[in-house]
């Protein structure tokens, strides 16, 4: 990124096993950067495109759902992006006013971003706030995450959206009541069995009867990997685990791995169908 002040510059690199990007090294590499950064930010202008959101609504129709990416609390940026989880850290304990300033300074571009997704035809929103809850702690997640997730919740309930996110496989237990607390609709991406200490999935549904939606389930890497009497056998084993929930939707952890067998996806759904008529 070239601006009148300086440049900004990172690396992605692309791996043909996996089919994804790792990050190489991150937008910031110290603080004679902060000013570069604060020049993007402030430089930086949100254009609507509507039009080609309905035209992805026209096309999925009620096919499917499409989950929207929305604003993350700005030190997510920071660990996931920026400057690393790490650097982060250290970061807001030797340089704290300069981060939070320009935490701050996102944050005000993350209302302006809310705002226009929100008028968006757009129905059902993700954050990624949550799938990396295991580098930080429920004191950081208080201070830096709670308080910016509730307010554009707030945006998005404004128009009647639905917010949701994404655990990934994280235990819950130590963040729930603080999850609880930002206004969302839904959390995805648990795993079954949980991780060691961690509540139940049917724990989880009956503690948020009427109040949240619980999505997940299948460990992505089993899915992959399992064989077709494999996924099958999971699948109603959740299912009996969750009994009688009515605000649970079977899903998987995480996304889908690359090459995992279609077999093995369609056995879960053949499974769902045999423990109904069960």
């Amino acid at each position: 990124y070239k601006t009148p002040i300086g440049e900004l510059s990172e690396e992605l690199v692309f791996t043909r096993e996996s089919h994804t990007l790792y990050r190489k090294n991150y937008l910031l590499k110290g603080t004679q950067d902060f000013s570069i950064y604060k020049y993007f930010i402030e430089d930086n202008v949100f254009t609507p495109c509507y039009e080609k959101a309905q035209r992805l609504l026209d096309i999925i129709g009620e096919s499917g759902v499409i989950f929207s990416t929305t604003a993350d609390p700005p030190l997510q940026d920071w660990i996931c992006s920026l400057l690393g989880t790490e650097g982060t850290i250290f970061g807001l304990f030797d340089h704290k006013k300069e981060i939070e300033e320009l935490i701050e300074l996102q944050h005000k571009k993350n209302l302006e971003y809310c705002k226009i997704l929100a008028k968006s035809p757009l129905k059902i929103f993700l954050h990624q706030a949550s799938w990396n809850i295991g580098r930080i702690s429920p004191k950081i997640y208080k201070k830096y995450y709670s308080p910016y997730l509730k307010k554009y919740n707030g945006i998005l309930h404004q128009r009647n959206k639905i917010c949701l996110d994404h655990i990934s496989g994280e235990r819950l237990k130590p963040y729930i009541s603080l999850i609880e607390g930002i206004n969302l609709d839904g959390l995805c991406g648990f795993v079954f069995p949980p991780r060691h200490g961690d509540l139940k999935l049917s724990d989880i549904c009956a503690r948020w009867e009427e109040k949240m939606i619980v999505i997940g389930g299948l460990d992505s890497d089993f899915l992959a990997r399992a064989k077709v009497e494999e996924a099958k056998k999971k699948t109603k084993q959740i299912l009996d685990e969750i009994g009688s929930a009515e605000n649970f939707i079977l899903g998987a952890a995480d996304d889908i791995v690359y090459g995992t067998p279609i077999e093995n996806l369609e056995a879960v759904s053949i499974a769902i169908q045999e423990y109904g008529k069960s």
